[in-house]
């Protein structure tokens, strides 16, 4: 019998790291960063707008979604890296991604005490 893998926890620096590689070619890396992932002012505007027109937003409410997120990024609350890596799940797997990026960030932001 193989004996089961260990897990192996990773330091945030590390994490952001892995992040930022496997999203280079997506263009996104300039969204992380330093180690706590927080982006700045003009690159939270890069990730509203990368937002409304990758998730192909067209109602007001859809906009409206996107701008809180945005906001509770601004305000830290919200990590940058599980806004991109939802992001990106959303607009890889599906032709109209955006009712499925705002129920996988709904049910992951819950996860971290946030409510979208």
């Amino acid at each position: 019998m193989v004996p089961l893998m260990k897990r192996r926890s990773i330091s945030p620096c590390t994490f952001v790291v892995c992040v930022a590689v496997a999203l280079g070619s997506a263009g996104l890396v300039p969204y992380l960063t330093g180690a706590s992932g927080v982006a700045a002012g003009a690159e939270v505007a890069e990730l509203q707008d990368q937002l409304e027109s990758g998730l192909k937003a067209r109602r007001p409410a859809e906009f409206a979604f996107i701008q809180r997120v945005v906001t509770l990024v601004e305000q830290g609350r919200l990590p940058v890296p599980l806004v991109v890596s939802t992001y990106r799940w959303a607009e890889s797997k599906y032709k109209q991604p955006f009712p499925y990026f705002v129920r996988a960030l709904r049910i992951r932001a819950a996860r971290i005490g946030v409510q979208l």
